[in-house]
C-alpha cells in the first residue's frame, strides 16, 4: 500500500509539474488540449501491463456497449479503461488528498480521439476526394503559407468552424452562425453521404446539433477545468465517478450512430 501511495503522490507532483508548463497560455481551449494530452500519456503508460487491465477492459466495453466499443480505436480504449484503473485505485486517498484530473482528462481524451476521427480525419478525406475548399478553422498557417491541419493540432473548439453550429450552454441550445452557412452546407453533404450514411438532412441536423452539444459540456465542464493550475478537489470521487458515466454513455450513443 505504501508503494501504491507513493507512486500516486510522484504521480501528483508530475501532472502538476506539466500543468504549470503551460500556465502562460490564456486560450482555455489550447491550454486544455496540451495539458490532456501530457496528462494522458504520463497516466495511461504501461496500463495495458497491469494485471487489472483485463477485468477493466471487460467492464467499459460491456458499460459502453458491444457495437460502439467496436467502432472505437484501440488508443481511446485505452484511455477509457486507464480513468476506470485510475478511479478504482484513487478513490481510496480520499477527496482532500487527490487531483481527479487525470481521470477526467483520460476520459476526454477518449471522446475526443473519436470526435477527431469522424468530425475532422473523415470530413478532412471527403473534402480532398470530392476537390472541395478546406474551411479555415481545418487549416494551419505555417512560414506564410496555409496547411491542413494535423490530426493533433485539431481542438475540440474547431467544431464550429467545421459543421457552422455554435453552442451557448447557458441556454442549453445550438445554433446555426449566418456566415458559416456555406460551410455548413458541406459538412450536411458529408453527413448524409458517410458519417451518417443513409439518415435524411433533418435526421443529420439533429445529430450534429446533439452531439455538438454534448462535446461543449464536456469540454465546459470537466476537462477545461482539469487543466487548472489548482487542483480540482471540488470534484469530488462521485462526481468524478458520473463523469465518467456520462461521457461512456455519450460515446456509446454518438458511435451507435455513426456509420462507422
Amino acid at each position: 500500500e505504501e508503494k501504491i501511495r507513493t507512486a500516486l503522490m510522484n504521480t501528483m507532483e508530475k501532472i502538476q509539474e506539466i500543468k504549470e508548463r503551460y500556465e502562460y497560455i490564456t486560450d482555455s481551449e489550447e491550454i486544455a488540449k496540451h495539458i490532456q494530452d501530457e496528462c494522458v500519456i504520463e497516466v495511461s503508460t504501461g496500463v495495458e501491463g497491469t494485471s487489472d487491465y483485463n477485468k477493466f477492459k471487460k467492464y467499459v466495453e460491456t458499460t459502453i456497449g458491444e457495437s460502439a466499443w467496436r467502432k472505437m480505436t484501440q488508443n481511446a480504449q485505452i484511455f477509457l479503461i486507464t480513468a476506470e484503473l485510475l478511479y478504482d485505485q484513487w478513490k481510496v486517498y480520499g477527496d482532500d488528498n487527490i487531483d481527479f484530473a487525470p481521470i477526467c482528462m483520460s476520459v476526454s481524451k477518449a471522446l475526443e480521439v473519436e470526435v477527431t476521427r469522424r468530425y475532422f480525419m473523415g470530413y478532412l478525406t471527403y473534402l480532398n476526394e470530392n476537390a472541395m475548399d478546406i474551411p479555415a478553422e481545418m487549416l494551419m498557417k505555417e512560414n506564410g503559407e496555409f496547411r491542413e491541419k494535423r490530426e493533433e493540432e485539431f481542438m475540440l473548439g474547431n467544431i464550429t468552424g467545421v459543421t457552422g453550429y455554435a453552442v451557448y450552454l447557458d441556454t442549453n441550445s445550438v445554433k446555426l452562425v449566418g456566415r458559416l452557412i456555406d460551410e455548413n452546407q458541406k459538412f450536411l453533404k458529408y453527413a448524409k453521404n458517410d458519417l451518417f450514411k443513409g439518415e435524411s438532412e433533418a435526421k443529420c441536423v439533429e445529430l450534429i446539433k446533439k452531439h455538438a452539444l454534448n462535446i461543449k459540456k464536456v469540454c465546459v465542464n470537466y476537462r477545461n477545468p482539469s487543466a487548472h493550475k489548482q487542483k480540482i478537489t471540488k470534484v469530488s470521487a462521485r462526481e468524478c465517478l458520473d463523469f465518467m458515466i456520462d461521457v461512456k454513455k455519450i460515446m456509446g450513443k454518438m458511435l451507435d450512430e455513426c456509420a462507422w
